[in-house]
């Protein structure tokens, strides 16, 4: 009942041109509508249906369609999730995200875009997150965990940046991570403090 609430909810809000808005009657954003995709896909929705089409214009037809400049590694992780939850492969406007997010790993095993990002951690997880959604085995795996695990607050949480305040956001996103790249949620001991911190 609980998901079918939010559906009709987000029925409610789709813009004509098949994307989603930050807030109902605003313009139609490709951020907030790769999060919708992800949910709709999940909840076994249809999104070439009728319902989903409020002016002939889907949601995929949106997105496939929109004007969007990758600057983050967010973005290039984002789209590739939705990509993925769609069944619609690696690439999107030419660009294969797949590449482009293994070309972002540095030698610390870290996914982020040259000294810019140097402190983003949540670069990091979504890139992991966004691989493993595409079928990828994570480059440098080890080196890839170890950086993750090195960027845990004492309080056992994660902020999305270093040094920044544990977040619940984070930390769950962090926890996921961890285990896609081989941390086992029975043993591993920063799970443990992980799950502490959000309890």
């Amino acid at each position: 009942e609980s998901i079918e609430n939010a559906l009709i909810f987000l029925h409610g809000i789709q813009n004509e041109d098949g994307g989603f808005p930050y807030r109902p009657g605003r313009e139609s954003s490709i951020a907030v509508s790769s999060w919708v995709m992800m949910a709709l896909k999940s909840a076994g929705e249809d999104l070439s249906s009728h319902y989903w089409k409020p002016s002939g214009q889907s949601l995929l037809d949106y997105f496939l369609e929109a004007d969007y400049q990758f600057e983050e590694t967010t973005d290039y992780a984002r789209v590739l999730m939705s990509l993925s939850a769609a069944n619609m492969g690696r690439e999107y406007q030419g660009m294969n995200l797949v590449e482009e997010i293994i070309s972002f790993q540095n030698d610390r095993g870290q996914f982020a875009q040259d000294s810019i990002e140097d402190e983003m951690i949540n670069s990091h997880m979504w890139s992991v997150l966004a691989l493993e959604a595409a079928g990828v085995d994570i480059p440098n795996k080890s080196k890839a965990r170890e950086w993750l695990i090195s960027k845990q607050n004492p309080d056992g949480g994660y902020g999305w940046a270093i040094g920044l305040e544990s977040d619940t956001d984070d930390t769950a996103i962090a926890i996921q991570a961890l285990i896609v790249l081989g941390e086992d949620p029975a043993s591993s001991i920063v799970i443990a403090d992980a799950l502490r911190f959000v309890k």
